[in-house]
């Protein structure tokens, strides 16, 4: 099929409303797959009983816009189905969403969401999520942009909602470069007593975040842990990376490597807790700029792992990459002035210095050989009487006896 075009509130969909699993739904394009208001789902009804199935859609660009929505769901009693995306070139999400989800009062597990294109962009309120509002676990979400993935006032996301009484899955994310802006969030989270899941960010390029950008795993029984390896990390105005825990659960651990790490205008790396220990902050880097460890949250840009005990911050910072393939210049310089002062008749007894011509130098190495330069008479030396008048006769003698030489090339070395 070349293309696949749903308008005006179509849906193709595969569910179950009695005792039984739901079909999987897989749909293929050359070209392109664009939703306008339209949905592709799987879902177990509220009645149902059995599992959603897959969804899995594939083509060359695929497009969701206007409340379009990618979903294998369950509100009865059943798993939702995993759901995978892939494009050769361009996935874009702008008003829409990709999920799998466990609704409230349903008894399941969500299932993994995985979306794969060369350039992923997410616009205007568009979430890829896995979510649990009913008795079941959140699944993981796997992203995969080799390169570039950009979130504009988006959210990705694993997360327990305030109905689950469950744990948050994994958020796993490889690309190129990671743009996060205008209060889009990388999230995992639980706003009940379960687990909150791990982030792992792989960028062979920059991650930035400016205006209110969020990295965060939160919750109220155990945050989960951040893990970022990037080339730069750019937190701008008023941008966080945050394990912070409330109740009695630990704050999480955040780990960053990368070259340089610039944090500014009020943008904050936090480990806190509300009620037991911070968390761990490692971070190694070439390079810190902007960010300052303190034992509290102020008006700058701050890292902290507060809690009823303090977490623990190591900077490791690497300087010897910002001098490698450098030369140490030797600290005893040489003054020119003091050996323009001297004397080098002085300095040259028992020296030669012989004649060879004149006129023939170029003015620059740049420059070609002009063999016949102005004439210029020899300038008569200014004698130093303290010299032995011995000495001058044999100057003399080589400077009259021999013959001057016009210099035949100009020899220069780069």
């Amino acid at each position: 099929m070349r293309s696949v075009q749903l308008n005006n509130n179509s849906t193709i969909s595969s569910s179950t409303s009695g005792n039984g699993n739901a079909g999987s739904v897989t749909t293929g394009a050359n070209q392109t797959i664009s939703l306008n208001n339209s949905r592709i789902q799987s879902a177990v009804n509220e009645n149902g009983t059995g599992d959603a199935g897959t969804v899995e859609l594939n083509a060359n660009n695929i497009s969701l816009n206007n409340n379009s929505t990618i979903s294998s769901s369950t509100s009865g009693n059943g798993n939702a189905g995993s759901v995978t995306t892939r494009a050769n070139q361009t996935i874009s999400l702008n008003n829409s969403r990709i999920e799998s989800a466990v609704h409230e009062g349903a008894i399941g597990d969500a299932g993994t969401v995985e979306v794969i294109a060369p350039t992923i962009d997410l616009n205007n309120n568009s979430i890829i999520t896995s979510s649990t509002a009913g008795d079941g676990d959140a699944g993981d979400v796997i992203i995969d942009a080799a390169n570039q993935l950009t979130l504009n006032n988006s959210l990705i996301n694993s997360a327990a909602l305030p109905t689950a009484g469950s744990d948050a899955g994994n958020l796993d994310i490889v690309t190129g470069n990671l743009n996060i802006f205008n209060g889009s969030q990388l999230s995992t989270s639980n706003a009940v007593e379960g687990r909150g899941g791990n982030i792992s960010i792989f960028t062979f390029g920059n991650l930035t975040l400016n205006n209110q950008a969020f990295i965060s795993s939160e919750t109220q029984g155990g945050a989960g842990n951040i893990i970022i390896n990037a080339d730069n990390v750019f937190l701008n105005n008023n941008s966080q990376l945050t394990t912070n825990a409330t109740g009695e659960a630990a704050g999480g651990n955040i780990t960053i490597n990368t070259e340089f790490l610039l944090g500014l205008r009020n943008s904050n790396i936090t480990a806190n807790s509300q009620n037991n220990a911070g968390g761990q902050i490692l971070i190694n880097a070439a390079r810190v700029l902007g960010l300052q460890v303190r034992e509290n949250l102020t008006e700058n840009s701050d890292v902290t792992a507060t809690g009823t005990l303090s977490g623990t911050i190591t900077l490791n910072i690497d300087e010897t990459e910002e001098g490698r393939g450098q030369i140490q210049l030797p600290h005893n310089i040489l003054d020119q002035s003091i050996l323009l002062s001297q004397n080098i008749c002085q300095q040259g007894r028992n020296s030669e210095f012989i004649i060879c011509g004149k006129g023939g130098i170029a003015i620059t190495p740049s420059d070609f050989f002009i063999p016949n330069l102005i004439d210029i008479e020899w300038v008569e030396p200014v004698i130093n009487k303290e010299i032995d008048s011995r000495e001058l006769i044999a100057t003399e003698k080589i400077s009259t006896e021999l013959p001057i030489w016009q210099p035949l090339q100009f020899a220069s070395c780069n």
